[in-house]
C-alpha cells in the first residue's frame, strides 16, 4: 500500500459508470418489476452500498477510510441497458475512484445475477471512472471523449442514414424517372 501520510487532506470527488446490456424480454421484467426474486434494481442499489463499506477486502491495496458522501443511481440507458452510476467524496489524503468503480461493478453483477435464468448472455460493459476532482494528480473529466464519440456516432449514423434515404429514392418510381430524366 502506498504511504499517504505526507499527501494534503482535500476535498476528493470520483464518479464511475457502468453498463449491462439486456434482451428486451429481460430488459421488459426489470422496468416491469415482474422479476421472480424481487425489485431488481432496489437489490442492486443495496448491493452497490454494501459494496462501497467492502472495497477494501476485495483490493487490499485500496486505504480504508469511509467516503462522507455516496451517491447511487441505477436507470435505464436505453431500450436494451441499464445503467449504473455512483458517486463517492470525502475530505482525506485518498480519492474514492475504486470504490465508484467496484460499485457500479457489483450492481451490475446483482443484476445479471438475478435475471441470469431468463438470459445467459448479457454483457457487463462500459464501466469506466467519468470523472476525479481533487488530490496530487488533478482533475480527470472523460465528458469530452464521450462527446466526441457521440458527435462521431451522430455523423456516420447521419450518413447511413441518407445514404439509406437516397437508395430507397432512387428506386421508387420518382427515382427511377428522375435518372432517365438526368441520364436522357
Amino acid at each position: 500500500m502506498v504511504d499517504v501520510s505526507e499527501k494534503k487532506e482535500t476535498e476528493r470527488i470520483a464518479r464511475a459508470s457502468g453498463r449491462i446490456l439486456v434482451s428486451p424480454a429481460v430488459y421488459e421484467a426489470i422496468a416491469g418489476g415482474t422479476a421472480k426474486k424481487g425489485d431488481v434494481l432496489g437489490v442492486a442499489r443495496i448491493a452497490g452500498i454494501m459494496a462501497a463499506k467492502k472495497t477494501k477486502r476485495r483490493n487490499p491495496a485500496v486505504p480504508s477510510a469511509a467516503a462522507d458522501a455516496r451517491e447511487h443511481r441505477l436507470g435505464f440507458a436505453r431500450a436494451s441497458a441499464v445503467e449504473a452510476r455512483a458517486e463517492g467524496r470525502n475530505a482525506r489524503r485518498h480519492g474514492r475512484q475504486m470504490e465508484a468503480l467496484y460499485r457500479c461493478e457489483c450492481r451490475a453483477l446483482t443484476i445479471y445475477d438475478m435475471r441470469q435464468a431468463l438470459d445467459k448472455r448479457m454483457e457487463i460493459t462500459a464501466l469506466h471512472l467519468d470523472s476525479k476532482s481533487g488530490g496530487k494528480s488533478g482533475d480527470f473529466r472523460r465528458w469530452k471523449i464521450r462527446m466526441a464519440l457521440k458527435i462521431a456516432h451522430l455523423r456516420v449514423r447521419g450518413i447511413l442514414l441518407l445514404r439509406r434515404w437516397l437508395a430507397m429514392f432512387f428506386n421508387s418510381n420518382w427515382g427511377i424517372f428522375l435518372r432517365k430524366a438526368l441520364i436522357d
